[in-house]
């Protein structure tokens, strides 16, 4: 794939986001972990300079909402799942997809 100088210095992570924190699919180049019912920390690495934009989805596992909250910063950003109903957060499998600056 060509790289045009508008996408020097940016890079793309995402991947599958397992109820237990783990990577079920991606593209390498984060962590994730579990942090407590429905929150996941996904870092990625090597640090970049800037997350540029995040997205998060449910997969399945029961949810039907997944938000980026808080602050997205260079070092990580928190993912929410929860069900449509009810409002509590709910463990459950999510995708992301992240863009960042290096």
């Amino acid at each position: 794939m060509r790289t045009t100088d508008a996408d020097r210095g940016r890079r793309t992570i995402g991947g599958r986001i397992a109820s237990d924190g783990s990577t079920q699919l991606g593209t390498g180049g984060f962590t994730s972990t579990r942090e407590g019912s429905g929150n996941y920390r996904i870092r990625p690495f090597p640090r970049p300079r800037a997350c540029l934009t995040v997205t998060a989805t449910a997969a399945s596992g029961g949810i039907n909402t997944a938000t980026v909250s808080g602050a997205i910063t260079a070092d990580s950003f928190l993912v929410i799942t929860a069900p449509s109903v009810g409002g509590t957060n709910t463990d459950g499998y999510f995708d992301f997809q992240a863009t960042l600056m290096l």
